[in-house]
């Protein structure tokens, strides 16, 4: 913090005096290491960095086990700290602090130690009580209102903990273990954790003393509206009002102008009031023309005069950056369960929120591009707020909903002069008012002509003139620059460029030459990421490709000029200091914005910013290729999946839906080419959104993967078709999945005709699909296959025998063979043994069929409980939770206890809404349609109309899905044993075969 900033601060303010002191005792502790340790701290000190050093020792075969033991026991560790930085940056909103020393010193005690066992023993025997005494605090904050006492106490808490970490470091860099400087510092930092257990103390008296208890989980079912159509369902809520009221990730825009008329006609419409309805107001225009400018204005303005008490910013341009925003907004609001919820549960509690709130609320989406994202996000039955939207097409605009909205013009000709004077400055502006030659002023009004008005153009040609550089500080000079650069602007690569899009772009042209050759090389990598939130820890190549070449491309080789720019690429990613002075380069001249950790960068730039040579586009994209690449998680392990990562995946799958978006641009002329890194990081990402049940976007992701694959014949091709099959298969698209992955095993056999393994899985997943498909005489074929395949070798693989023993547990109990079905999941509960709770699951779901079908109740309802058991703790929006509650509703309705039936199908009807409401699938269908069987058993006039609305709803969606090609058949002999109808079977197709 500079002193300037330090004489501005009023430390009367709690919040104020918060940051000072924790700016103060991080930036003091900094300055008093070594040059040496302060580069390792700027370039490792993050979260990332201490868990994989924790986890790459525990994996290293050199490590003693002793040292992997102790190491096992830091593993909580950063995960407490996580936790408590996020209560600070709670309780100093909308601030927000670097916590880089923190991990930093932690990073390096772990490196100084790890070698010597004696050492580090020490070292863990300290870490393992200020691990609790993080833990306790926690406790003690989680989920309370912000207090100025208590932020005290977190402040107080933070500073101790860097001292402590401090003081061990200092200790550590000495590595020896003589007991009496150890004794030392054993009495030094015991009396620090007793400290931090005082404060824990102390906090929670405030609270106590404040009458402030910790809200509980509200386990009354809360309705919940998920569409336009009023449906509803249930789901927990949990809230907590906090003393802050705005969610807002862009900063105020000090040098906005104008824009008053718009701003007011804006307020008119959609003013809280006492209305009882929900006002809603769209912004649309060009790109650059200023409406997130405006859109910004009105929120902070909002804010200014407390028009509204919350004030909520959601970005928009694909689904998964709203579900993030819609994330923080939860967040922020203390909305959902103490273990994390999933996406759509988020949703869920958010839109519950907006509809019972007493409060007034603003949610502004920014940069729609797609109608169903506002469908499916948008705040139905909801009264007491307001919506405003900017979009750039008028056709996004919602009939009957967004009754009110204009077209966002560009500034007239004097406007554009008044905001050009405005951004060069008072003395600028006082020139040109006064006595300024009439050359300059010609000058300047023939160039902002060309401009045609747009904001933020405007913006970076004020920069231009200022430059001497450019147009020597003058308005003639830049235009007579601006003359020459446009007869010599290069063509586009993408689409030819219109008159005006050609003028604009030789005012990014320009700005860019002007930058040094490492800013140049930054921007041109940022402007393939998702340009809402760029993590500065992400532009940092990591070890294995900072040298040479290394893996398919990610360091190309070509060209003496592409060569030059690689050499810039590789600067600004391996030394922090290059980074930060190109950041700071690339901010002063207005051309990204900084904000904590995070980057942003205009569209505009991005897309200005690709017009270059061929060669430094194609270099640029495969070094962001390969940076994403390192990040975003791989392949799970047989059994597993990506589950425990989804976090990590969040955090990542925006930047990959973004390279994935222009990269079909520029393909699609033959400018670009794909790596295998790039395509591998497609098939990861495109998991990760099947597994999560975002089917639409993990298509439009697999699709370009399939089609930037150059080798149709390869084992990477392969791979996607897997992916892509297996969301065909959950989606009971199962003609299509044929296609698919009778081609991924042709492939696979030619490739791999001496390594049957690699063709097992494979044939496994067709097992699946005829048995869904009615044929389990050519299922059994393939499964026995795959047994077979698997059972060769010196080592069996076991996970995969676990998977087909399953799988022949199910075809056994459907055809009736009950003694085979349980002898088959038998012998895959054995094999797994509880070690994968993810395949445990689908384990216990088997057991409750098999028992159902032969009508020992007891036994099937213990399966059905115990797969429930895991399934809400680990996985609750998952189709195999969602397939035990129907069972389990089945089972009630066969014992005559019909209420208990109804209860357990809304359960099930949650999940199904939450993973799919938009689509109206299988699962919902079926649940509809028994949801009317058992109304019907009530023989009430009330529940007998309800029935019948219910059935025709369900036959409606069985009958779309069945000429859109969807649904499987049922091949059981034992329908008859419960007088199973053709009607039921008929449902129960449409399900995929796992959740049946």
């Amino acid at each position: 913090m500079e002193p300037s900033e330090k004489n501005m601060l009023d430390l009367s303010d709690p919040l104020q005096f918060a940051m000072f002191r924790w700016v103060d005792i991080s930036d003091s502790s900094f300055e008093s290491l070594s040059f040496e340790d302060q580069r390792r701290i700027s370039e490792f000190g993050v979260y990332d960095a201490v868990v994989s050093e924790i986890q790459s020792k525990i994996k290293d075969p050199k490590s003693s086990p002793a040292t992997k033991r102790h190491l096992i026991s830091l593993n909580n560790l950063p995960q407490a700290v996580v936790i408590l930085t996020q209560q600070f940056e709670r309780f100093i909103t909308p601030r927000q602090a670097d916590f880089h020393i923190i991990w930093g010193i932690f990073y390096l005690i772990l490196k100084a130690t790890c070698e010597f066992p004696a050492l580090f023993q020490r070292v863990t025997d300290f870490l393992t009580p200020l691990r609790r005494a993080i833990e306790l605090f926690n406790a003690a904050l989680a989920r309370r209102s912000v207090l100025d006492n208590v932020r005290t106490g977190v402040s107080d808490f933070l500073e101790i903990l860097l001292e402590t970490l401090m003081e061990l470091h200092t200790q550590c860099r000495k590595q020896d273990c003589v007991d009496g400087s150890w004794s030392q510092l054993s009495d030094s930092l015991s009396s620090k954790v007793q400290r931090l257990v005082d404060i824990t103390k102390h906090v929670s008296s405030l609270y106590n003393i404040s009458k402030t208890p910790p809200l509980q989980l509200n386990h009354d079912l809360e309705e919940v509206v998920l569409s336009a159509n009023d449906r509803t369902e249930t789901i927990e809520l949990v809230e907590q009002h906090s003393s802050e009221r705005f969610v807002l990730p862009l900063q105020r825009n000090t040098n906005f102008y104008g824009r008053q008329k718009e701003l007011d006609r804006i307020m008119k419409h959609i003013a809280p009031n006492s209305k009882s309805s929900l006002g809603a107001y769209t912004i649309y225009g060009r790109r650059g023309v200023g409406k997130t400018a405006l859109a910004l204005q009105f929120a902070y303005d909002c804010i200014d005069t407390r028009t509204y008490d919350f004030v909520f910013w959601v970005q928009s341009e694909t689904m998964v950056s709203t579900r993030q925003s819609f994330a923080s907004i939860a967040k922020f609001l203390h909305l959902g369960r103490d273990d994390g919820s999933q996406d759509h549960e988020i949703l869920v509690a958010v839109h519950n929120w907006l509809r019972k709130t007493d409060s007034a609320w603003l949610l502004i989406f920014d940069n729609i591009e797609n109608e169903s994202i506002l469908r499916l996000y948008w705040p139905v039955n909801a009264s007491r707020g307001s919506v405003l939207i900017t979009s750039r097409d008028y056709h996004l605009f919602i009939k009957k909903v967004c009754i009110r909205g204009d077209t966002l013009k560009p500034f007239e000709s004097q406007q554009s002069w008044e905001l050009l004077l405005i951004l060069l400055g008072k003395d600028w502006k006082k020139k040109y008012q006064g006595d300024a030659p009439q050359t300059e002023i010609m000058a300047g009004k023939a160039l902002l002509l060309t401009l045609e008005g747009l904001a933020l153009a405007i913006e970076q040609t004020a920069n231009l003139i200022k430059d001497e550089q450019i147009g020597g500080s003058t308005m003639a000079g830049t235009f007579e620059t601006f003359k020459f650069r446009i007869e010599n602007l290069p063509e586009g690569h993408s689409a030819p460029r219109s008159a005006s899009e050609r003028a604009l772009d030789t005012i990014w042209a320009i700005s860019f030459q002007s930058l040094t050759r490492n800013s140049r090389a930054l921007l041109s990598l940022m402007a393939w990421f998702s340009p809402d939130g760029i993590p500065v820890d992400m532009l940092r190549l990591r070890q294995e490709h900072e040298n040479a070449n290394s893996g398919s491309r990610p360091i190309p080789t070509s060209s003496a000029d592409g060569q030059y720019l690689r050499t810039f690429l590789r600067s600004v990613l391996t030394s922090p200091s290059d980074l930060q002075t190109a950041i700071t380069d690339l901010a002063e001249r207005k051309l990204i914005k900084t904000q904590s950790r995070k980057l942003t960068i205009h569209r505009v730039v991005q897309e200005a910013t690709y017009f270059q040579s061929i060669q430094s586009l194609q270099d640029t994209f495969d070094f962001a290729s390969c940076l994403l690449f390192e990040r975003f998680p791989n392949d799970p392990p047989p059994n597993q999946s990506l589950h425990q990562q989804w976090n990590l995946c969040n955090k990542y799958v925006g930047h990959v839906l973004y390279m994935s978006k222009a990269f079909s641009k520029y393909s699609m002329s033959g400018v670009l080419k794909a790596s295998e890194e790039f395509i591998e990081m497609l098939n990861n990402a495109s998991w990760y959104l099947y597994e999560i049940g975002d089917y639409d976007t993990c298509e439009s992701v697999i699709r370009v993967a399939l089609s930037a694959s150059s080798d149709q014949n390869s084992a990477q091709y392969s791979r996607l078709l897997i992916t892509d099959g297996s969301r065909l298969y959950e989606q009971n698209r199962l003609q299509k999945c044929r296609t698919v992955w009778e081609e991924c095993l042709q492939i696979r056999e030619k490739l791999f005709p001496n390594n049957l393994r690699r063709i097992a899985n494979i044939l496994t997943n067709i097992g699946n699909l005829e048995l869904a498909m009615g044929n389990p005489t050519a299922a059994l074929i393939h499964y026995r296959r795959a047994q077979n395949i698997y059972l060769q070798g010196d080592v069996p693989m076991v996970d995969k025998l676990a998977v087909t023993q399953l799988n022949l547990g199910r075809l056994y109990a459907l055809q009736g063979n009950f003694v085979e079905a349980t002898k088959h999941t038998k012998s895959a509960e054995l094999v797994i043994q509880k070690s994968s709770l993810s395949f445990m699951v689908h384990v216990y779901y088997a057991y409750g069929k098999i028992y159902m079908f032969q009508k020992k109740w007891d036994s099937a309802r213990k399966g059905f409980a115990e797969c429930l058991n895991i399934g809400l703790t680990s996985m609750p929006t998952h189709q195999i939770t969602c397939a035990a509650w129907y069972s389990m509703a089945c089972l009630e309705y066969i014992q005559g206890d019909g209420k208990a039936s109804l209860a357990n199908l809304a359960k099930a009807k949650e999940i199904a809404v939450i993973r799919s409401p938009i689509r109206k699938d299988g699962t919902l269908a079926r649940i509809l349609w028994k949801t009317a069987v058992v109304l019907d058993s009530f023989n009430h006039v009330e529940s007998g109309t309800e029935a019948v609305a219910l059935r025709r709803r369900a036959e409606g969606i069985k009958q779309s899905l069945i000429a859109a090609g969807e649904g499987g058949h049922i091949c059981r002999s034992h329908s008859s044993m419960f007088g199973i109808s053709k009607e039921e079977d008929s449902y129960d197709a449409l399900v995929p075969l796992f959740f049946r």
